[in-house]
């Protein structure tokens, strides 16, 4: 994944992300989310994929990302016995010989950790593993609300799947990660318990398991697997493999959904409608319109950015390029702005700070925008007050209903030889040219004479 952030203190780079950005954050710091899967089904309708409930006749390997779903377990050995029975029984529905079962890491200093307390603000509780007899805690969502519980469980599984017998395994090969480490766990006959074997070229330390999960279909692919099927789900591990997609000789699924309602994306006809360049461009429009760890623009989706990128080349080739280096460019930033003052209607703006509201009709009042009111009167007071007079004697006393008003007479009023008219100046500014005009004139005469 990539992210945008501020690198040095330059003033385009700031504009992206500076202090009230149009608000995309909400209170107490929290991003804004926007709905992600929004972005796969507009790629699904721009390709006008069918979406299968079976993959090929051929498929040979299923790929796995799943959270531990306690149902009725009462007991964490059941529980790990449960949950090889689902990954078994999916990968025998598709016919697929190999698993990989890969999971989420949860380091301290991450860049979700905010996401992450948010929700175990809902209630945590720290609970150890000792053994296969130990109840399964009842309050389950609270139990998976810390991180620690999560890897302390899927090490739990890995090691209860290391001690397998042969026969449980039978014709099935599973790849299972363990914090930055993976294992090969296979049924041999040998001895009557499985084999397991770590994998030194699929160690991986990244945060999430999107990345790790195409680290292990490219290692499928290159061990002469010929259909690698991905289940999450995550829109952005579909992306992903949107985007990867021309590094696999393999064809690649996507499963996604539950039991009752899942469904299989083609993604090499996907990658084959949509064509190159959006392929290119996908992660880096998603990443910057909002995802897991960035915060999206408010009130502003997945569709209405799409609409704007449409008609945006210079967009284009900035999301195809975004994340190529750790520091984007400064052309780049100034891109990503002009796509930002699109993004809320104003095209021709180059500064995000120029598309603010309080410059642009309202005014921060208590930390609230409102309404900057004009404070010019719309007409002049003349037309508002609609007064006129009839005065006979100059419009000189308060009898005279303009004068008391404070107004001068207008064309309206029917008074004579009034007094209380707008200076007639043009008399004045006749003589004062024609006293300049003559200066000029005799400067021109004395320089002529010298």
């Amino acid at each position: 994944m990539v992210c945008v952030h501020s690198g040095n203190e330059q003033s385009t780079k700031q504009n992206i992300i500076e202090d009230d950005v149009i608000p995309n954050f909400r209170q107490h710091g929290n991003p804004t989310k926007t709905v992600e899967a929004n972005l796969m089904h507009m790629l699904e309708e721009m390709s006008s994929v069918c979406t299968n409930h079976f993959l090929p006749c051929n498929s040979t390997i299923t790929i796995v990302t799943t959270k531990s779903d306690k149902n009725s377990q009462d007991f964490f050995g059941e529980l790990a016995a449960h949950v090889l029975s689902r990954l078994l029984s999916l990968a025998g529905f598709h016919k697929a010989s190999r698993i990989d079962f890969v999971a989420d890491r949860y380091p301290d200093h991450s860049i979700k950790a905010n996401e992450r307390s948010r929700r175990a603000a809902q209630g945590s509780t720290l609970v150890n593993i000792y053994g296969k007899s130990q109840p399964t805690p009842t309050q389950w969502k609270k139990y998976l609300n810390s991180g620690k519980n999560k890897e302390a469980i899927i090490s739990f599984l890995i090691n209860c799947w290391k001690n397998l017998k042969s026969d449980d395994l039978t014709g099935f090969i599973l790849y299972a990660t363990q914090g930055d480490k993976c294992f090969k766990i296979s049924p041999t006959s040998q001895s009557t318990i499985v084999e397991t074997i770590e994998v030194v070229e699929l160690q991986c330390d990244h945060e999430g398991a999107d990345t790790c999960l195409l680290l292990h279909a490219k290692h499928a692919c290159d061990n002469d697997f010929s259909v690698v099927a991905i289940k999450s789900p995550d829109t952005g591990v579909f992306l992903l493999m949107v985007m990867m997609k021309q590094n696999f000789s393999a064809d690649l699924h996507f499963i996604t959904g539950n039991q009752n309602q899942s469904k299989i994306i083609s993604v090499n006809e996907v990658c084959d409608k949509i064509g190159s360049e959006t392929c290119n461009l996908i992660v880096g429009f998603h990443v910057l319109t909002g995802c897991d760890s960035v915060s999206s623009f408010y009130g502003k989706g997945k569709r209405k950015a799409w609409k704007v990128l449409s008609e945006n080349p210079k967009g284009k080739y900035a999301f195809r390029i975004l994340g190529n280096e750790v520091d984007p460019t400064e052309d780049l930033y100034e891109i990503l702005v002009e796509f930002v003052c699109a993004l809320y209607g104003h095209k021709d703006m180059t500064c995000v700070n120029e598309v603010r509201p309080v410059e642009r009709g309202w005014e921060l009042k208590d930390e609230k925008l409102t309404i900057h009111w004009m404070t010019s009167n719309v007409a002049p007071d003349q037309l508002l007050e609609f007064v006129n007079c009839g005065c006979k004697k100059g419009c000189s006393t308060q009898r005279c209903s303009c004068s008391k008003a404070g107004l001068q007479c207008t064309e309206l009023c029917k008074c004579q030889s009034c007094g209380n008219t707008v200076p007639d100046n043009n008399s004045d500014d006749e003589e004062y040219l024609y006293d300049d005009f003559t200066e000029y004139l005799a400067s021109d005469v004395e320089s002529e004479d010298v």
